[in-house]
């Protein structure tokens, strides 16, 4: 068994093609894992997120300050 230690995730889909791997991606998530939290990101995901079993959309660098602040992570790339 893996151990998940962790409490979220970011998937991000450039091409709107990628978008059926997407959801099938997190669908299988969801199944495994109700609690995670997934975040998307990339123009693909920006576009059609609606279609998509996302908890939220990352389309800037703001955003994801604001994700990491609500969520208590601490990164070194914002020192």
């Amino acid at each position: 068994a893996v151990k998940q230690d962790y409490d979220l995730i970011v998937l991000s889909a450039t091409n709107m093609y990628n978008l059926i791997a997407a959801r099938e991606t997190i669908k299988a998530i969801r199944e495994s894992n109700r609690n995670l939290k997934i975040y998307g990101a990339g123009r693909g995901i920006n576009y059609h997120y609606e279609k998509l079993d996302l908890d939220g959309v990352l389309s800037t660098k703001e955003d994801i300050v604001t994700l990491l602040k609500k969520e208590g992570i601490t990164c070194s790339h914002l020192k």
